[in-house]
């Protein structure tokens, strides 16, 4: 479980590879959100109020990344992420099955 506020769904990546997972997301302030949207500043939206600019944020705006990694293979295809309340859940459960190869010895 991940503490996110702040950040939108659309903004957070979730990878995994056999034994790692990444998740990558970005904060943006409200005026980079805008400016993502087309909005120039000053302008505002329509049946909108412009919002007074923060005195002091204790946010820290930008992109991040953390990777972890598992002791044993995780099951990819069952790997589940929910994001409420600035809460993002990430479910990776072990693979059950250990691939293991015999390889006849030629000679």
């Amino acid at each position: 479980m991940l503490e996110l506020p702040g950040v939108d769904k659309s903004a957070i990546d979730v990878k995994a590879t056999d034994r790692s997972l990444v998740i990558s997301a970005e904060r943006r302030s409200g005026r980079e959100s805008l400016a993502a949207e087309g909005v120039s500043e000053g302008q505002t939206l329509p049946e909108t109020k412009p919002d007074p600019a923060p005195l002091l944020s204790e946010f820290r705006y930008g992109t991040w990344s953390r990777s972890f990694r598992f002791p044993v293979a995780i099951e990819r295809d069952q790997l589940e992420a929910t994001y409420r309340d600035g809460l993002l859940t990430v479910t990776a459960p072990k693979a059950n099955k250990v691939s293991t190869v015999t390889v006849k010895v030629a000679g």
